[in-house]
């Protein structure tokens, strides 16, 4: 599939303090894990979200592993310029790319999967003799 091709992807607006208890960020979690599972792209609108904690940090950060998501497979968008100081502060940036709203979330370039190379040596392929 060539960086041209459209793509769709998934939007899910988030209330402010999305993770104020457990049952809050396993809704969350179940919310961001059934709409990333549906679409190529899953773009998470921050704009109404003021303040946030540690749960939904985490739950960021798991929703990026459980979906096995590649660099702009997931994509916050609308964040506060607190919001974004957080998560440079804590490195979550870096799993995410980031944009000013959801439309220019949506039409952002899609990375191109990079191939994965396995350094063994070759013997370790080989049947051995037994």
């Amino acid at each position: 599939m060539s960086a041209n091709t459209p793509r769709t992807g998934a939007v899910v607006a988030l209330h402010d303090n999305p993770c104020a208890n457990r049952d809050d960020q396993e809704h969350v979690r179940q919310q961001l894990l059934a709409a990333g599972r549906q679409q190529t792209r899953l773009v998470i609108d921050c704009s109404r979200i003021t303040r946030f904690g540690a749960g939904f940090l985490a739950v960021l950060v798991g929703i990026h592993q459980r979906l096995g998501a590649r660099p702009g497979d997931v994509v916050l968008a609308g964040l506060s310029p607190l919001a974004e100081s957080i998560l440079r502060i804590t490195r979550v940036d870096r799993l995410f790319v980031v944009c000013a709203t959801v439309e220019e979330a949506l039409a952002a370039d899609w990375p191109q999967p990079a191939p994965l190379l396995i350094d063994a040596p070759a013997q370790a392929f080989l049947p051995q003799a037994g």
